[in-house]
Order: structure tokens, then C-alpha cells, then sequence
């Protein structure tokens, strides 16, 4: 009974609230609105057209790069058919040619970049074995970096911090390090 008359006691007060809320009328009369009327628009007049780039980034985002090898070496063996056998030739040049090019790299970079036998193998190995990764790197790389270099612009952060996103993830969104970190850049 008591349950009742509070509810009874709350839903007189509240209407009460609503019936002087709804009459109240802003000084200067019913016309002087503070909220302005919002124009309209006909959308048959707008015509929209598909921004390229856009359409590029949105088909990137249905095909998965990552966990589909086998349909990849699928593809790849049924289109390398006995007529068209593609002979790849494996890059190997001497160590002043990569000397030579990391040293015009560190003239364009804040960061130093050393040649030693260590940075060789690494070069040999992403060079050689792993040239399918390369090249998918390369594909995500033309949708993500711009991505990172605008925050990074913005925020007054060296460029070349975009390169991390490779050494942590290979630019693999979907990247788990064995002790947890997960994503692109590795955060935990």
C-alpha cells in the first residue's frame, strides 16, 4: 500500500512538471525562439560520385592478406602454367652497394642506420625468402602509410616511425606476438 501511494504521490508531481514545462512561454513571445529552423535540403540535387581512392581502400578492406596462402599458391601455380614458366631472378649485390644506399638513406633519416654483417642477413633474408612478404607489405603499405603520416605529421613525430608498424606486425592488423601484444604496432 505504501508502494502505491508513493508511485501515486511521484506520477502526480511529475505531471504536474510537464504541464507547467509545456506551457511556459520564452520571453519576447512564442516566436523568439533561441533554437534556429534548420534549412532543407533536396537530395535529388546532390549528386554523389565513388572517390577512387576510397573504392581502393574499401576493396582492401573485403580481401584478407594475411591466412589465405594456400588459395594464393593456388593461384599462383595455376596461372604459372608450363607456357609461361617466369624465371625469377634473386637480387645479390656486393656489400658497397648496400653501403652506398644506406648511406644516402641516413642522409634523408634522424635515425642511424649501420651496415655490419648482422643487417646482410637481413637484407638477404627479406631479399630472398621472404619476397612474397615484401611485396604484401608493400600493397598494405600504400594503404596504411598515409594513414600513419598524417597522425604522425600531426603530432610532430619523425615519419619513420611508420616503419615500425613493419618490424612489429609486417602490417598484419590482426598480428599476436607470443606473449600477447596484439595489432599493428604490438601494444599491450
Amino acid at each position: 500500500m505504501m508502494m502505491k501511494k508513493t508511485y501515486l504521490g511521484l506520477g502526480c508531481v511529475l505531471g504536474l512538471f510537464h504541464l507547467s514545462a509545456s506551457a511556459y512561454v520564452p520571453p519576447g513571445g512564442p516566436d523568439n525562439d533561441t533554437v534556429k529552423k534548420v534549412q532543407t535540403v533536396d537530395l535529388g540535387a546532390i549528386s554523389l560520385s565513388d572517390d577512387p581512392f576510397v573504392a581502393r581502400l574499401d576493396s582492401l578492406m573485403n580481401f584478407s592478406f594475411f591466412g589465405e596462402e594456400e588459395k594464393i599458391q593456388a593461384t599462383e601455380e595455376f596461372i604459372e602454367t608450363e607456357d609461361t614458366e617466369v624465371e625469377y631472378s634473386l637480387p645479390d649485390f656486393h656489400d658497397t652497394i648496400y653501403q652506398q644506399r644506406l648511406a644516402k638513406l641516413n642522409a634523408m633519416t634522424p635515425f642511424k642506420l649501420d651496415y655490419n654483417p648482422s643487417v646482410r642477413r637481413y637484407i638477404d633474408v627479406y631479399s630472398k625468402h621472404r619476397r612474397e612478404q615484401v611485396s604484401r607489405m608493400l600493397g598494405l603499405a600504400e594503404y596504411y602509410f598515409p594513414l600513419f603520416e598524417e597522425t604522425l605529421d600531426r603530432y610532430n613525430l619523425p615519419l619513420e616511425l611508420k616503419y615500425l608498424a613493419i618490424v612489429e606486425s609486417a602490417l598484419n592488423p590482426m598480428a599476436r606476438s607470443r606473449v600477447g601484444a596484439t595489432g599493428l604496432w604490438q601494444f599491450m
